[in-house]
């Protein structure tokens, strides 16, 4: 088979493969998920509370659910220095508001209050040799210890898809968009690289009908060559148009990451007033 032809073939294999992202468990992952907790911080409204992405993996998914809160509350031992023993959650519910979990602690200051709400959730579940391994990712807001804390407004939400497949008028800006940035990478470079061959395909039959048209000895050979080159040149043209219509589509029907969208509170404001034992710490809600 011509060289040329077997490029064609493994461009053709690629834009049928490209537009299949990792396949996980609860789907596409959120694009907080990619980002550092420095950017994260950067949506926030006030610096009452920071981001942070706790992670855990285990074999036992039951095991993982039971044990859950345990990267929030290694954070806060750790950062605080907390005495052994002296840790408890426990959790608040009020009307209109998600729930806040509530860590209480001893440490060498004396008694301590973190204020956490969870964010968003992921999980991936991997099948390794019939064996289910399963990983946990948590986005929570946390407070400061002792610190009156204004949590913003969080909600998720998926990028326009609308608005996506009208960026992939230039390949993979719409991928790009919606998080799926080594897919649009890859629809970007399968493009132009068709379009590249293309026009090299095209110079190469029009040389060829030169010399068929000016009868140059052999003839017969010089048409073919021409014929042959304008086969393979309008394939890849069709290749182009449709990895174009194909990263359109792909832009316009694929979910894209979760996004994290951070809203101004509206003045609900959350009060620590320790009190004098650690069973005596409160929590008020200002409105």
């Amino acid at each position: 088979m011509n060289p040329i032809m077997n490029k064609l073939l493994v461009f053709l294999l690629l834009a049928a493969c490209l537009l299949q992202g990792p396949v996980a468990s609860a789907g596409v992952k959120p694009e907080w998920m990619r980002k550092s907790e420095e950017q994260l911080n950067q949506k926030r409204t006030n610096d009452s509370y920071v981001f942070k992405v706790f992670h855990q993996s285990a074999p036992d998914h039951e095991w993982l659910m039971d044990e859950r809160f345990e990267p929030l509350l290694d954070y806060v031992r750790t950062r605080y220095q907390a005495r052994p023993g002296t840790m408890a959650l426990d959790s608040l519910v009020a009307a209109d508001m998600p729930v806040t979990y509530r860590v209480t602690f001893v440490d060498a200051e004396g008694e301590g209050v973190v204020l956490a709400q969870r964010v968003d959730s992921y999980e991936i579940m991997e099948d390794v040799c019939d064996e289910f391994h399963f990983d946990l990712y948590e986005l929570f807001a946390v407070s400061e210890k002792n610190q009156d804390v204004l949590f913003d407004r969080f909600s998720m939400a998926e990028p326009s898809r609308a608005l996506a497949a009208l960026m992939s008028v230039v390949p993979g800006m719409g991928q790009i968009y919606k998080g799926s940035t080594w897919k649009g990478v890859a629809l970007f470079g399968a493009e132009g690289a068709l379009v590249t061959t293309a026009i090299i395909l095209n110079n190469r039959t029009q040389f060829y009908q030169q010399k068929a048209d000016a009868g140059e000895f052999p003839v017969d050979s010089w048409q073919s060559k021409a014929d042959a080159y304008k086969t393979m040149r309008n394939i890849s043209i069709g290749l182009v148009a449709g990895v174009w219509v194909a990263g359109i589509l792909d832009a316009l029907f694929v979910s894209g990451s979760q996004r994290v969208i951070v809203k101004d509170p509206g003045g609900r404001q959350l009060s620590i007033e320790p009190a004098s034992t650690t069973a005596g710490l409160s929590l008020v809600y200002r409105f």
